[in-house]
C-alpha cells in the first residue's frame, strides 16, 4: 500500500494519469467495509492478538507474518544469538547444520519446536545442505484457471505444501558425507516440517519423454528462466513434486506433476504472471539451448513436447468449491474420517497427525488423535486440524447419533 501511495504521488507530479488513482479513491470505503462486516481468517487470529499487545498500527512482513520464530541459543552459556524463521530454519539451521554467525562458527546440536529454541555449540564449521522432501497436493476443485492439451495439464490451484527435512550433506576436503536422521543419529529428534497453504501452477504431463525428473528438471529451467524474464526473487518461488490421490480433469488417478508455488503462507500468487507467460518463456529457452549453460537433452526433449501441448491448449473454468471440511448441513457434520493423516497446524507450527475418533464435548467438536505416547489420550478441536488435499478422506459425522451418515441431501 505505501508503494503505492508513492507511485500515484510521482505520477501526479509529473502529470501522468494512471487507474491506481482511481482504486486508492476507493480504498477507504473498502477497508470500512471489511472492518464493519468481514471476518479474521484462522490463521491471522495469533496476529491480530499480537498487535493489540502492542499498538494498534502493528506491522508483520508479508512472507513471513504467520511463521514461528525460533531463538538460537549457544550450548552451556545460554547466550542468544539471533532468531530464525520456520522457512530460514529448514534451510539454514536443521540439526547438524553448520552454522556461521558473526564470524563465528557453530554446529547446530539440537531443535526444540515445543520451545522454539535451536542450540548450537562452538566447533568446527563445515559446509552443510539440507536434504528436505517437498510434496505439493492441489485443492482439485474451484481452480483458478485451467489450460488442458491432449496429453498435458496445467492448472492455477490453492496448494497445500509439505516440507521436511530428512538429513544433509556435509562439504569436506575429502568429499561429499550424507547423514540421514534415522535410529543412532546423533541428530535424529521431532520432525523438523512446514506445512502451509498458498497458490502456484501444476504441470501434469504423463506422457512426457523421459522420466519423471525430466519434467522436473524442465519445469524448473521455465521457473528460473520465468523469474528473471518478469522480475521475480528466486527466493520467493520454489519447486516440487505435486500429487492427488483423486484424477485431475480425466488424467488417470493417482495424479503425480509438477508444481511451481509461491513459498509463503496465504501466497502473493507471483506464479500466476509465469503462468501467462509459460509460451514465451518456453520459446525462449528452446532458443538459447545451445547457450553458455546448455540444457540437457533430456530436458530440452520435454520443454519441446510441453511447448507443443501448449500450443493447443484451451483454457476451462474450474468447476465449484465442495463444502469444506468443519462445515455444518443438516446437522452433520463435514470431518476427517478415522485412519485418514492430516496436519495440526497451531501458531504457525505444523505437525502430521493421524485420527482416530470424533468426539462431541462441551468446548465443541474435537478429534481424538494416535498419539505417540500410549499412556495419554491426545485431542484437537477441529479448527486446529487441516485435510490434506486429494489424500484425506472426508465424511459426515452426526454428533446426536455418534455415527457416519451418508451424505445429506443438501450437500
Amino acid at each position: 500500500y505505501a508503494h503505492a501511495l508513492c507511485t500515484t504521488v510521482e505520477r501526479r507530479e509529473t502529470g501522468s494519469t494512471t487507474p491506481l488513482r482511481e482504486a486508492l479513491a476507493t480504498f477507504h470505503t473498502f477497508v470500512a467495509k471489511e472492518e464493519a462486516g468481514g471476518f479474521v481468517h484462522a490463521d491471522l487470529y495469533p496476529l491480530k492478538q499480537r498487535a493489540a499487545m502492542s499498538r494498534p498500527q502493528y506491522e508483520f512482513p508479508l512472507r513471513a507474518s504467520t511463521e514461528p520464530t525460533y531463538e538460537i541459543e549457544v550450548q552451556g552459556t545460554r547466550a542468544r544469538i539471533g532468531t530464525i524463521s520456520l522457512s530460514q530454519l529448514l534451510r539454514e539451521a536443521y540439526p547438524g547444520a553448520g552454522y556461521l554467525h558473526m564470524a563465528q562458527r557453530y554446529r547446530v546440536i539440537s531443535v526444540s519446536p515445543r520451545s522454539r529454541r535451536v542450540l548450537v555449540a562452538r566447533q568446527r564449521y563445515a559446509a552443510t545442505t539440507a536434504v528436505v522432501q517437498t510434496r505439493v497436493f492441489p485443492r482439485l476443485h474451484g481452480l483458478h484457471r485451467t489450460w488442458l492439451g491432449t496429453g498435458s495439464l496445467v492448472v492455477e490451484a490453492d496448494l497445500q505444501v509439505h516440507s521436511r527435512v530428512v538429513g544433509f550433506r556435509q562439504h569436506t576436503a575429502h568429499g561429499v558425507e550424507a547423514h540421514t536422521y534415522e535410529p543412532g543419529s546423533p541428530y535424529a529428534q521431532q520432525p523438523i516440517e512446514r506445512f502451509f497453504s498458498t497458490t502456484g501452477l501444476c504441470f501434469v504431463a504423463p506422457d512426457a519423454p523421459g522420466a519423471s525428473s525430466d519434467l522436473e528438471d524442465a519445469v524448473g529451467a521455465i521457473l528460473d528462466r520465468g523469474c528473471q524474464m518478469l522480475g521475480l526473487h528466486r527466493q520467493d518461488v520454489a519447486l516440487g513434486r505435486m500429487y492427488s490421490r483423486d484424477s485431475m480433469l480425466g488424467f488417470p488417478a493417482p495424479t503425480h506433476g509438477v508444481s511451481i508455488y509461491d513459498d509463503t503462507e496465504g501466497s502473493l500468487r507471483l506464479t500466476s504472471d509465469i503462468g501467462d507467460a509459460v509460451p514465451s518463456i518456453l520459446d525462449d529457452l528452446l532458443s538459447v539451448v545451445t547457450g553458455p549453460t546448455p540444457l540437457e537433452p533430456r530436458t530440452v526433449a520435454v520443454l519441446e513436447y510441453l511447448r507443443d501441448q501448449l500450443g493447443r491448449t484451451v483454457p476451462i473454468a474450474g468447476d465449484s468449491a465442495p463444502i469444506d471440511h468443519g462445515a455444518v448441513v443438516d446437522g452433520l457434520f463435514r470431518l476427517v474420517l478415522p485412519g485418514q493423516g492430516a496436519f495440526r497446524v497451531v501458531d504457525g507450527e505444523s505437525t502430521s497427525v493421524q485420527v482416530r475418533d470424533v468426539r462431541y464435548t462441551p468446548n465443541g467438536m474435537m478429534y481424538v488423535l494416535v498419539p505417540t505416547d500410549l499412556r495419554v489420550t491426545h485431542m484437537a478441536p477441529i479448527v486446529q486440524i487441516q485435510p490434506i488435499h486429494g489424500a484425506t478422506e472426508l465424511g459426515w459425522y452426526d454428533p446426536c447419533a455418534c455415527e457416519w451418515r451418508e451424505v445429506p441431501h443438501d450437500a
